[in-house]
């Protein structure tokens, strides 16, 4: 810094720039009868050029760290040692360097030097630990803050240290001094997380969230050494806190992590899905030569994965089959009354059965969606009945409508799996009429087609499956 007038109460001073380059142009002030050595300033950069020079921009290649003449060639270096930083760059106009150190147990950068030409720069270590030692390089005309940078991690250690790994057990989500033993967290609350982990020379601990239906992770805390770290959220969704750790000289970029799922806000909705058939029920049978696969097994695969799509997106998802005996019932309409009380006695938002059709004809094949206009739970007026005895609804409740809706939406979805579509029937299958939510029942092909029914075991074509009918939920509520 070079001092162009001193205190004065005439607010003008004269200035000219005698060489090109970038300078910081700053302006004390005080009151007239203050006795401190200023009580306020400004600082701006300016570029002084040539009216043939233009700013260039600066390219930094790397950096060596020497100690005397000696090039260090690992990432240790020694405590209370004097080391040389070293840049190489390059820039039309001529370098500017910049030289940072972070110690990483603290989380602290700290200028070594400020912008000159000199490429060199002398650092001597004061204390054992992790560092990050950063370069920034500048055009000599630039009026960006850096041009460029590079970045290199070093263990400083004690002689005959060496960087051990840390192992972390586990952590705890607090609200103050309360210990939360759920999953469930409230929007806007500022919480703890505690980590547990040890390491021969210490540990580092780092914070990181992700919201699950953005996909995205953003870091609570960088590595230090204190365990605990805050956050507060304020958006609803499903989440998952991980913390990572490592030994305080290892240069990994992690020793070990703990993630866990977390559901923070309200739950968006409550979903039953029932897996047809199970327990003693297999359902319908494919052929020998399919190996007599089972429908009871192929929708519950389904169904799991269905599930743990909705889940993720913060659903609250209940499944039939841990509710319900599937082995010891005395009729096939008291295990069904059984399922749908699953959804009705928890006031569910929506009720899915997901089974696989079955025809004598080995050719039939596609899918469909079934619903009941009849609600007699919910509403028993404009009833009527056909032939067949089957009853419908000429003016149906809203949770009827509703499930008419979705079956039309699953069957869209369903449209591009290269299958038949057999459309939508509105009848008295027993899980559906009897619900007092929308509910409908999905037949996703047919097990008696040897082509349809090997789809339907293979994992990539249930992955389709789960995520159409997925698709469908989401495109139900957003209604």
């Amino acid at each position: 810094w070079t001092k162009i007038r001193d205190y004065k109460e005439d607010r003008y001073a004269n200035w000219t720039p005698n060489k090109s380059g970038q300078y910081a142009i700053k302006v004390n002030v005080k009151d007239k009868n203050s006795n401190l050595e200023l009580d306020g300033k400004v600082e701006k950069t300016f570029t002084v050029a040539s009216s043939a020079t233009n700013p260039g921009k600066a390219k930094i290649q790397t950096y060596d760290i020497m100690e005397g003449s000696k090039y260090i060639t690992t990432n240790k270096l020694e405590l209370s040692k004097l080391y040389t930083i070293k840049g190489y760059a390059s820039s039309e106009n001529g370098v500017l360097y910049e030289f940072w150190v972070k110690d990483v147990s603290a989380g602290v950068w700290t200028k070594i030097r400020d912008y000159k030409e000199d490429r060199y720069a002398n650092w001597t270590p004061s204390k054992p630990g992790q560092y990050i030692i950063k370069v920034n390089v500048n055009d000599k005309n630039s009026n960006l803050e850096l041009d460029g940078k590079v970045e290199k991690t070093f263990i400083v250690t004690t002689k005959g240290v060496n960087p051990g790994k840390a192992k972390i057990q586990t952590y705890d989500i607090m609200l103050g001094n309360k210990y939360i033993t759920d999953t469930k967290l409230d929007l806007n609350k500022t919480y703890t997380i505690k980590g547990y982990a040890s390491s021969n020379n210490g540990v580092l601990y780092e914070f990181w969230i992700k919201d699950v239906r953005k996909g995205n992770w953003v870091k609570i805390r960088d590595y230090k050494e204190d365990r605990l770290a805050t956050f507060s959220v304020s958006n609803q969704s499903n989440y998952i806190i991980k913390v990572n750790v490592k030994d305080k000289y290892s240069l990994n970029s992690v020793d070990s992590y703990v993630e866990k799922n977390f559901i923070i806000g309200d739950l968006i909705k409550t979903i039953v899905l029932d897996a047809g058939h199970g327990g003693k029920d297999s359902g319908a049978l494919s052929s020998k030569a399919t190996g007599y696969l089972h429908e009871a097994d192929i929708v519950q695969k389904i169904t799991l994965k269905l599930g743990n799509m909705l889940k993720k997106e913060g659903y609250n998802v209940i499944y039939t089959r841990d509710k319900v005996d599937n082995y010891n019932y005395p009729s096939i309409t008291q295990n069904l009354e059984d399922r749908i009380n699953v959804a009705n006695s928890i006031k569910a938002d929506l009720f899915m059965s997901i089974h696989a059709d079955s025809a004598d004809s080995s050719s039939a094949n596609g899918y469909g969606s079934h619903y009941s206009s009849y609600r007699p739970n919910l509403d028993n007026s404009g009833i009527y009945s056909d032939d067949e005895g089957i009853s419908y609804d000429r003016t149906p409740c809203d949770a009827a409508l509703k499930s008419k809706l979705l079956s039309q939406i699953i069957v869209n979805e369903f449209s591009s799996l290269g299958t038949s579509n057999r459309g939508t029937r509105d009848h008295n299958l027993y899980v559906t009429k009897w619900a007092n939510m929308p509910s409908v029942l999905v037949e996703t092909g047919f097990v008696s087609n040897d082509i349809e029914v090997r789809k339907l075991n293979s994992d990539s074509y249930q992955n389709q499956i789960a995520q159409k009918l997925y698709n469908s939920v989401v495109k139900l509520f957003s209604i």
